[in-house]
């Protein structure tokens, strides 16, 4: 295991371009097959690979500034998850999980830390996966979609904080009280996110812009 782990350390980046690129091509193909079917078409991946490619450099900058970054792990960014939110309220709860579930596969790719199979679930794919409550419109009207991406920004925030706190307890050893301070670093980080997404979506532009590509299925709550 600590040979697998060198050898993605070592070679994380080069894996991570090939993932996006695979990921890129086989979403390609499916989109294809299902493009009758209205839903799963190009420009959901287009955009999907977009705003997972977004979300990798704000990760990649953040990690050359001086920015805090806990030793097993974590780190405060600059709105790293942004993109992914934006992606979820656009194109719905499931296609948020699935992109987010990638983006968090591809982050242990570039920043790796193993020690158990369910700890991995945890902190990687079902973590990130919960980008997906971003798509949720908890609320209707044109005032709606600022509420809604605040509501399901802090929702993503504090289940990632409650699945990466439970891994720590499960699978690291830490004490409940160590954990949940340890990390406490997601909410930061989340509070980042909110603190850069309040400015731009109070503008009516943006708002109209990002409305504009809904698909026409979004109709539904999720």
């Amino acid at each position: 295991m600590e040979n697998f782990i060198a050898f993605l350390e070592s070679y994380g980046n080069l894996i991570a371009w090939i993932v996006i690129g695979l990921l890129t091509v086989g979403l390609g193909l499916l989109a294809i097959l299902n493009n009758k079917k209205g839903r799963f078409d190009a420009r959901l991946i287009a955009f999907a690979a977009l705003s997972i490619a977004l979300a990798m450099i704000l990760n990649f900058i953040s990690s050359i500034l001086p920015l805090p970054k806990m030793p097993q792990g974590g780190s405060i960014t600059i709105a790293r998850l942004l993109p992914l939110i934006i992606f979820a309220y656009i194109y719905g709860f499931t296609p948020g999980c699935i992109v987010g579930a990638i983006y968090g596969i591809l982050d242990f790719i570039m920043s790796p830390w193993f020690f158990a199979p369910m700890q991995f679930m945890l902190d990687y794919p079902i973590a990130f996966a919960c980008v997906g409550f971003a798509g949720i419109q908890f609320f209707k009207g044109k005032k709606g979609i600022l509420w809604s991406l605040i509501l399901g920004t802090i929702i993503t925030g504090l289940a990632r904080f409650t699945f990466s706190t439970v891994s720590g307890i499960l699978y690291l050893g830490a004490t409940p009280a160590f954990s949940l301070a340890y990390n406490s670093i997601i909410l930061i980080d989340t509070a980042i996110c909110l603190v850069v997404a309040l400015p731009m979506f109070a503008s009516k532009s943006l708002v109209h812009l990002i409305e504009g590509q809904k698909p026409s299925y979004r109709t539904k709550l999720i």
